[in-house]
């Protein structure tokens, strides 16, 4: 009966957990663009709805001895002015002209809506750090990689044909507990409460 009434409790509470989802819209470009001559950068794309807990991105270096560097994360709305969440992270292992595997720049808990174009905005102050990218097609056809500078013909403002190799996560928002659900829950406590007195009752007995 006990083993009955925690597997119940246990299907009671398992819609309200949930695994985090990773989206890797683009990887694999090979392209390099360097912060200090076109950052800084922005990568727009479609969110899937949930709370935004991790992102990030591929670096290289353009200075073979620079092999560390600071960058900022910011994102915003499609037309927003207002950061929803910053976070500076510093970079280290950075491999010269060389990309290499996505690094985290952000870690924390952002509510996104679903269907809303976000931007991810990446700066820098290094002389030598650059954002890897792929500039062979259109690799995401919802977002696009925005870059200062427009005079590099793959890039070319309107063009929407780069777009940053990145990756994020998503946790999606535990649903509240149907009322059914919290008196199954209840009930169940009473039972597993009122099963453990009876049974410290039935153990002194046996002894008497």
């Amino acid at each position: 009966m006990k083993r009955f009434i925690v597997a119940a409790l246990a299907a009671a509470l398992a819609g309200t957990a949930a695994q985090a989802a990773e989206f890797t819209p683009v990887q694999g470009g090979t392209a390099a663009a360097s912060f200090a001559s076109s950052g800084p950068f922005e990568q727009s794309f479609v969110a899937n709805a949930g709370l935004l807990t991790n992102f990030a991105f591929t670096f290289a270096t353009t200075n073979r001895t620079a092999t560390t560097s600071t960058v900022t994360f910011s994102l915003f709305t499609q037309n927003g002015d207002t950061a929803l969440a910053s976070q500076t992270t510093n970079l280290s292992g950075l491999t010269f002209r060389t990309l290499g595997g996505f690094v985290d720049v952000f870690a924390g808990s952002v509510a996104l809506t679903a269907g809303t174009t976000y931007r991810a905005v990446l700066s820098s102050d290094s002389s030598s750090l650059a954002l890897g990218y792929n500039n062979a097609s259109d690799a995401y056809a919802q977002g696009a990689l925005t870059r200062r500078s427009n005079s590099d013909a793959a890039c070319v403002a309107g063009s929407n044909r780069c777009d940053a190799n990145f990756r994020y996560s998503v946790q999606p928002i535990a649903a509240v507990p149907e009322p059914a659900s919290w008196a199954l829950m209840l009930t169940g406590f009473a039972l597993v409460g009122g099963a453990a007195r009876y049974r410290r009752r039935a153990t002194v007995l046996r002894y008497h």
